[in-house]
């Protein structure tokens, strides 16, 4: 990352396209209802672990080009993510009437902090935390700070080994899941420093290694909650899914990747779309998935259905917001 701001021209990476990837498998993570065999219905693991890597590239590549001080950086996290949550939690509070059993402090942990949302208290935390890593403006910090959470992470690994057969779902020890998440998040911004705007060329072996170590995640985390595996085997999950991120990262800043994309633009506006609304799909989704209605239509035209009704809406929020955003909020 160097030792001062560079003015460096902007980086040649598609994060739009590891967005729609997160985005998406979190989306499946829900939808066990929705598939004749449960198991289809992944991965949160996955999805949630690529959201907070690219969270990391993303204020990564930023910290390159200049460094906001706390308040206008965090402000600008705040502004992204509590606008559309307000706008969908608030909704359905008054539909559900929830404010006639909610308290003044039940209102700060639902609507400010950590949320009844499983995603938002740790992402804001990680927020936090990341800008005092980035604010040196050093590689070796991010470096050194990633390797250091290891050491907590190892020692709760140790300590959680006898539950880890309680630890195969998304609901893992909050505070391991939420090192591990960090640890993400840090792999991201580390990942970052040697992202220029020039693109690479390695798109067919990066392809290879990426389906080999996916068809190996896969395997391990089948292998594991059938139980041919130790569960405390689990946490290596993680190390698999930053291989893949890396991997996927290369794929991003390919030229190959770009080609593509040019050649088929409606898949192009497809990945747009996706991975510019990512946010109001977790959102909207968490409404949509339980409704009996579209459980009940046959397989696989219930995710069809779905995902034209809930990428529609979710682009429109997007908007919405968007604009609400830059109006009141003076946050591009």
């Amino acid at each position: 990352m160097g030792e001062a701001k560079s003015s460096a021209a902007p980086a040649a990476v598609n994060t739009r396209v590891l967005l729609a990837i997160a985005a998406i498998l979190i989306v499946n993570s829900h939808l066990e209802a929705y598939y004749p065999l449960s198991f289809l219905a992944g991965d949160g693991l996955f999805g949630y672990g690529l959201f907070f890597f690219i969270a990391g590239l993303g204020l990564g590549l930023s910290a390159k080009r200049d460094m906001r001080s706390f308040k206008d950086y965090y402000w600008r996290r705040f502004a992204r993510i509590y606008p559309t949550f307000w706008l969908m939690r608030l909704t359905f509070a008054f539909v559900h009437n929830d404010f006639a059993t909610m308290g003044p402090l039940d209102a700060v942990k639902i609507f400010l902090w950590p949320t009844d949302n499983t995603f938002i208290g740790p992402l804001m935390l990680d927020y936090a935390l990341l800008y005092f890593v980035l604010r040196p403006q050093r590689t070796e910090v991010i470096r050194k700070t990633l390797f250091g959470v290891m050491v907590p992470v190892l020692g709760l690994w140790v300590y959680l080994a006898p539950e880890m057969h309680m630890m195969q779902r998304m609901s893992l020890n909050w505070l391991f899941a939420g090192l591990i998440y960090f640890q993400m998040m840090l792999f991201g911004a580390y990942l970052a420093a040697d992202i220029g705007p020039e693109r690479k060329y390695r798109f067919g072996w990066d392809t290879v290694a990426v389906s080999f170590l996916f068809a190996l995640y896969v395997a391990a985390r089948l292998f594991i909650q059938r139980g041919t595996l130790p569960a405390m085997l689990y946490p290596l999950l993680f190390v698999l899914l930053a291989a893949i991120f890396y991997f996927l990262l290369q794929i991003a800043c390919s030229y190959e990747l770009a080609a593509i994309l040019k050649r088929v633009p409606r898949l192009a506006t497809l990945v747009m779309l996706i991975g510019a609304s990512t946010l109001e799909l977790y959102f909207v989704h968490e409404r949509l998935v339980p409704l009996a209605l579209l459980q009940e239509i046959v397989f696989p035209l219930n995710i069809v259905v779905l995902w034209m009704i809930l990428l529609p809406l979710s682009v429109l929020l997007e908007k919405a917001v968007s604009a609400f955003r830059r109006r009141y909020l003076k946050v591009n």
